[in-house]
């Protein structure tokens, strides 16, 4: 039970975009004629901190993992959105980013965009036009501090 949790924390924290640190190595391996699988060897030094760890804790630690990732979905249908605001952060050198939209009263106040291209860090206020295809828990606990509308951008326009 405790190394199986090891394993879904080190699997959430991949989703989340958190890189483990010290005392895991990441391989690449592959059998012949299969896809290239990533496997995590843990070092021994890891596991006393992992053995140590009760039943309870383990259990309060996976509601957590389980509570942040709930509102994780891919709409049936998308929903046409035209947001403006700040751009918080560029992920996957402009593939993505974290925007804070001006308007704070609304029920989102801050999204992920896919950019499709359209954005090439040439400022740092824009209006986006796109669609809302879900929601994404990939930076909850970095960046955003909560899953946000994950949104499919048509234009993006730099606002001067």
């Amino acid at each position: 039970m405790k190394k199986l949790f090891f394993g879904l924390t080190l699997l959430a924290l991949f989703l989340s975009g958190c890189t483990p640190s010290s005392g895991i190595n990441s391989q690449s391996a592959s059998t012949a004629g299969e896809p290239a699988l990533n496997v995590i060897e843990q070092e021994a030094s890891t596991d006393a901190t992992v053995e140590e760890l009760s039943d309870d804790e383990i259990n309060e630690r996976q509601v957590a993992l389980d509570k942040a990732c709930e509102c994780q979905k891919e709409f049936k249908e998308s929903y046409p959105i035209e947001w403006s605001g700040y751009v918080m952060s560029i992920f996957l050198s402009g593939e993505a980013i974290g925007v804070k939209r001006f308007d704070q009263s609304g029920k989102y106040k801050q999204f992920m965009v896919r950019t499709n291209g359209l954005y090439d860090g040439g400022g740092d206020k824009v209006r986006i036009k796109g669609s809302m295809v879900g929601m994404t828990c990939a930076y909850y606990n970095t960046i955003f501090g909560e899953c946000v509308p994950d949104v499919v951008a048509t234009v993006i326009e730099i606002i001067k």
